[in-house]
């Protein structure tokens, strides 16, 4: 039963890693400096003003890139959704 539950838990963990954005940019990073490793400074601060570049975009689009949303976000966000589609549906009318 435990092991079940820590499976599953590892599952999910490794699906919400997998599917941020910053992990991927971190991927990239290292993988970027270590291309860099036998070229030149030039190559090294190309990478880091794309990384800087790309890191910044994301904060911009994304809010809850480094803090994980609160637990009533999905709500609000539901919540949200459902009174546009009121209003959309009374203009309707």
């Amino acid at each position: 039963m435990l092991r079940a539950q820590n499976k599953n838990l590892a599952q999910q963990a490794l699906r919400e890693v997998l599917g941020s954005r910053l992990f991927w940019l971190m991927v990239a990073g290292g993988v970027l400096l270590d291309l860099a490793g036998g070229g030149t400074q030039a190559f090294y601060l190309a990478g880091v003003i794309l990384l800087s570049l790309f890191i910044l975009r994301s904060l911009l689009f994304s809010p809850h890139l480094f803090f994980p949303p609160g637990p009533l976000s999905s709500t609000q966000d539901e919540l949200r959704r459902l009174r546009e589609e009121v209003r959309r549906l009374r203009r309707g009318r």
